[in-house]
């Protein structure tokens, strides 16, 4: 899941972080026997905490992506946090869904409860984006989302570390000035249950909960122990409170 020499959209990790960092495609995928496509959600940025350890959208982490079921080969991708930053991994299960329009065809789409607190909408043959449906009421990472383009607002392409609407951890930030990051890492609106949809009644159902998180960096991530295969700490060591509440 991370682009190597010579592929489409390397150098999204800087330097030689695209050798130590990782991308989990963890979770259940989704198959379209009719495209013989599998639309499968990944995971967060390793190290997950320090971002300025790893400046860059670092392509193809909080994302979904699109793969030719025979060959592997990805036929498009979608980020929703470029430079993620809070741990918004996007693994749950993705939904088909075949919406009417309003002439009469249908649109095939793609759609997921994301972590990070909004519900996407996407083409499914394409990737395009259609549109989100914010799930919680203290979103406060972002102060939205592009219309057109489906990016958080203070999104800046090719900028190294995004600031967005709270910074994430920052290497010798003080305990007393971490901001809280809404929503929570440990569940943000969804998390990685698995959702439901009824063709019926053209409802999908999820379970959700709120909160906010202080995340604060006590070790930087070490460059050269640094090891992603054991995940030693995912890179840095990090202090975390979470305030999280259940939502009806």
């Amino acid at each position: 899941m991370i682009p190597q020499p010579g592929e489409p959209n390397f150098g999204t990790w800087p330097g030689e972080t695209w050798r130590t960092g990782a991308v989990m495609p963890w979770g259940t995928a989704a198959f379209d026997p009719d495209s013989n496509t599998i639309y499968k959600g990944t995971g967060e940025p390793t190290p997950v905490y320090d971002p300025e350890f790893r400046p860059g959208d670092n392509l193809y982490s909080v994302s979904t992506v699109a793969l030719d079921a025979d060959t592997g080969k990805m036929k498009w991708y979608f980020q929703e946090s470029p430079n993620d930053q809070w741990d918004y991994d996007t693994t749950a299960a993705r939904i088909l869904i075949d919406i009417k329009q309003a002439d009469g065809s249908t649109r095939k789409v793609v759609s997921n409860w994301a972590r990070n607190g909004f519900f996407y909408n996407l083409d499914r043959a394409n990737g395009l984006f259609i549109n989100a449906i914010a799930q919680l009421d203290n979103i406060n990472w972002t102060k939205g989302l592009d219309p057109k383009t489906g990016k958080p607002v203070e999104y800046q392409p090719g900028k190294g570390l995004q600031t967005y609407g709270v910074a994430g951890p920052r290497r010798g930030r003080a305990e007393a000035d971490a901001p809280a990051v809404c929503a929570t890492w440990g569940g943000g609106a969804t998390g990685i249950w698995p959702a439901s949809y009824d063709p019926r009644t053209g409802i999908t159902y999820n379970t959700r909960t709120t909160g906010c998180t202080y995340q604060t960096i006590t070790t930087p991530t070490d460059p050269v122990n640094f090891n992603p295969i054991s995940r030693e700490g995912l890179g840095s060591v990090v202090k975390q409170v979470q305030v999280i509440r259940n939502l009806p």
